[in-house]
């Protein structure tokens, strides 16, 4: 009941506002018609309408994802009810997920399960599209898409493609706006022609955010954003049938993630240690719960990266076929020192003094001509990756201390400060290469029936070299067992460098399906699809993989490829004259050997991680309703009904207090999460707008208001099931109102995001503090808070 009144509620709140379309109007069938714009998108590579692209995709233009104030990769999750973003402290490491199905990992030697594509040319993680400007459009295809996009698209795949120059024209803009929280933003492109078959066009962007939670400690903000981001891009275009595009994009960030709050009450069974999360409370006078923004912190969390992407794209038409040559190159640099006990006592740290992921690649294409029997797309792909990472893990004086300062047997009866922190120190270095040939065809049956087929052939490489070391004051002087040796990692072994790590993998990626026209605008589809994703390291620093209190160097870390298979059929029409566009999708998906990752409060330890593979079932419908009520209003519906479910996933750690099954009554015993909702995946959400523009109201000015309605459900955020791990279902409400005048080029208008102020959280790790004190902790984005501010355009 609860969803069906907010539906309710939000139609009713939209249709009397009258609320900018989010759909161009501008190519309607006839002079004068009101209908939506035929999108045009390259989910199969190559040009179509939105309406013929037999997968379940969303697509929006770049002025639509202004009108919403999207503005990076996180904002993305407004425009599609099944894609979800959660930050992660390395933002390279950042969860995409799709119909709740992404990684989960903090290891930069696993693939994301999300493809990232910029430009068309596949990118090695998510700091690339953290400022978002000058977009062309935004393509999210959902669902495995391993035939085209290769290895890392076992979930989908999401797709940028910014704005190309145009030859023979002099124009720019630039959007500024400012808002509460210190929202600052601003954006700017100008494009110069350069004689008669030459273009350059030139964009940057900047972006600043007020953190999220306070340090009660120094007064100071934790989680601010500070992103600055430039491209630019040439167009040589000597004649008509050929065209080459160079694109460069450098980014730089100054920004931090993700500092936590106490969630819940004080532990009962634990005293208020000054130090601790209840020492804290009591101190400090932090109110721990839902709402909760304050934190103790030992030192401020610090953290800066930088990405750098180039391409060269080249394209040859002849007599109707396309030979396309795609050369990328991208490289990622962070480092980053976080408190990862959140508290004021110093028990635990983690830090990357430098982490860096370097890929270049290589996509050879071919695209037949259509109108026959048969059409298709073919090619060759190349791709390489170097990636080095370092993470020192610090146990702090605090932790030290506590150890050793009780009388023995329990301690060893010594003075604070006699033994210095425990550090833990990895150097990792891993190699991956992938080459890959593709084709997928339509065959044409009918005028009205295509069978659709394709195939990848995929050759992956893998190696990695790591080398840990520990500095434990416990274990290397005293010689002591557990307890006393703080490092659970290494124990009396001492940590050395892992035997090389290799490995060599072939697979098949595969989809095949009808399409059938029943009319002019009316589309049906189906498929099936395997997908494929590279084996993986399981390099995680914080976790020795042979258990708690040993260390083998002769482990082995390589994990299984994930493979994906999804049965699918759809829907798409074209309804009242173009005026209403409905699309629907149903679909199965069974993942074997999904690469997931465990977490473990060793003794002594913070949350440790191990990665491992799980087995999983994703199900659901997905649709998506817009119509162009009137040449000025119009409206969008879209939702999704995800049941992701864990069929296998041994070797979790009970959540404090379980009880069910029994075996969580034994201290450190791990269960199976089989049956549990995946992580960050709720069963239901939902998306609402409206959007209105009225010309000539007063002086030839044009008003528009928006409005939109982001309704989830719970979210779960441990795969163990914990009830206090969950964020209870919320709605966030959002929307513009503003003026402009078209032959001035201006605009200037009012937004709104989070405008009822719900606070809700992003994340909550319910776990065993590393001093053995349960205290939930919650972190919080940047739309958990109410922004209202002021937004100007001008065009040139």
């Amino acid at each position: 009941m609860r969803k069906i009144r907010g539906l309710l509620l939000v139609s009713a709140m939209a249709m009397p506002m009258l609320p900018s379309s989010a759909y161009a109007q501008d190519n309607a069938p006839q002079s004068g018609a009101v209908a939506l714009e035929d999108i045009v998108v390259t989910a199969q590579k190559r040009e179509q309408s939105i309406l013929i692209a037999p997968v379940a995709i969303t697509a929006v233009s770049g002025a639509d994802l202004e009108r919403k104030n999207i503005s990076g990769l996180g904002d993305l999750q407004k425009i599609d009810p099944s894609l979800k973003f959660a930050p992660n402290y390395d933002p390279s490491q950042a969860s995409i997920s799709l119909r709740g199905v992404g990684s989960s990992t903090v290891t930069s030697t696993i693939d994301q399960s999300v493809a990232l594509v910029l430009d068309g040319v596949t990118i090695g993680n998510a700091t690339a599209l953290e400022i978002l400007g000058d977009v062309e459009r935004v393509e999210i295809l959902r669902g495995p898409q391993g035939t085209l996009f290769g290895k890392n698209a076992s979930s989908g795949v999401v797709s940028v493609t910014t704005r190309a120059p145009k030859l023979g024209e002099f124009e720019g803009h630039v959007i500024a706006s400012y808002g509460e929280r210190e929202d600052a933003y601003l954006n700017g492109a100008l494009n110069v022609p350069v004689g008669d078959t030459i273009a350059l066009r030139v964009s940057g962007g900047y972006k600043h955010l007020k953190g999220t939670i306070t340090d009660v400690v120094t007064g100071k903000d934790i989680d601010p954003t500070n992103i600055w981001g430039v491209r630019g891009k040439l167009l040589w275009e000597p004649s008509a049938n050929f065209s080459a595009l160079l694109s460069v994009d450098y980014s730089k960030r100054d920004r931090w993630c993700c500092g936590a709050t106490s969630a819940r009450a004080a532990d009962p069974n634990f005293p208020p240690v000054p130090g601790t999360a209840n020492g804290d409370i009591i101190q400090y006078g932090i109110v721990p719960g839902p709402r909760n923004t304050e934190a103790a912190f030992t030192f401020l969390p610090q953290g800066s990266g930088d990405f750098l992407n180039g391409s060269l794209a080249l394209n040859y038409d002849a007599n109707g076929w396309k030979f396309t040559s795609i050369t990328g190159y991208s490289r990622s640099r962070q480092n980053f020192f976080i408190d990862l006990d959140t508290v004021s006592g110093d028990f635990a740290s983690v830090g990357s003094p430098v982490s860096k992921y370097e890929n270049y690649s290589q996509e050879l294409r071919v695209a037949s001509p259509t109108g026959g029997a048969i059409d298709f797309v073919a090619g060759l792909y190349f791709y390489h990756a170097d990636v080095t990472g370092s993470t020192d893990l610090r146990f702090g004086q605090s932790l030290i201390d506590a150890a050793v300062g009780a009388p023995p047997p329990v301690g060893l009866g010594l003075p604070p400060g006699t033994l210095p922190p425990a550090v833990f120190t990895t150097r990792r270095r891993s190699e991956i290469e992938s080459i890959a040939a593709f084709g997928q065809a339509n065959w044409h049956l009918t005028d009205r029936l295509n069978l659709v087929a394709g195939l990848r052939f995929t050759r992956d490489t893998g190696k990695l070299k790591e080398f840990s070391q520990t500095a434990d004051p416990l274990a290397a002087p005293t010689g002591l067992p557990a307890p006393f040796d703080l490092f659970p990692y290494c124990a009396l072994n001492p940590c050395a460098a892992v035997e090389p790590q290799s490995y060599k993998n072939s697979a098949f990626s595969w989809r095949i399906g009808p399409q059938y026209e029943i009319s002019d605008d009316i589309f049906v589809y189906a498929s099936v699809a395997r997908g494929y994703k590279a084996p993986g390291f399981n390099a995680v620093t914080i976790y020795n993989p042979a258990g708690p209190g040993s260390f083998d160097p002769t482990a082995n870390l390589v994990l299984k490829e994930e493979i994906p298979t999804s049965y699918e059929v759809g829907m798409k029409a074209r309804l009242w004259n173009g005026r209403v566009q409905v699309g629907v999708d149903f679909f199965h998906t069974k993942y074997k050997n999904y690469q997931a990752a465990a977490f473990f409060t060793p003794v002594g330890a913070p949350n440790a991680q191990v990665l491992q593979s799980a087995d999983l079932t994703t199900k659901g419908v997905e649709f998506d309703l817009q119509a162009a009520l009137t040449r000025s209003l119009s409206v969008r519906l879209s939702g999704a009904y995800i049941d992701a479910k864990y069929d296998d996933y041994p070797g979790l750690q009970c959540y404090p207090g379980q009880t069910v099954p029994t075996a969580c009554l034994t201290p450190g015993a791990l269960i199976n999460g089989a049956g549990n909702q995946l992580i960050y995946s709720p069963k239901f959400a939902y998306q609402l707008s409206a959007n209105y523009s009225q010309p000539n109201l007063i002086g030839g000015l044009t008003g528009s208001a928006s409005v939109s309605w982001d309704w989830r459900d719970d979210v779960p955020f441990q795969a163990n099931g914990s009830p206090l791990a969950t964020q209870p279902s919320y709605g966030i409400l959002g929307g513009e109102i503003g003026i402009s005048d078209p032959q001035a080029g201006w605009s200037l208008s009012v937004y709104a995001v989070n405008l009822l102020d719900k606070r809700f959280v992003t994340n909550i790790n319910d776990q065993p503090r590393p001093w053995g004190e349960n205290a939930p902790l919650q972190s919080f984005g940047p739309d958990s808070f109410r922004r209202i501010g002021a937004k100007l355009r001008f065009d040139f």
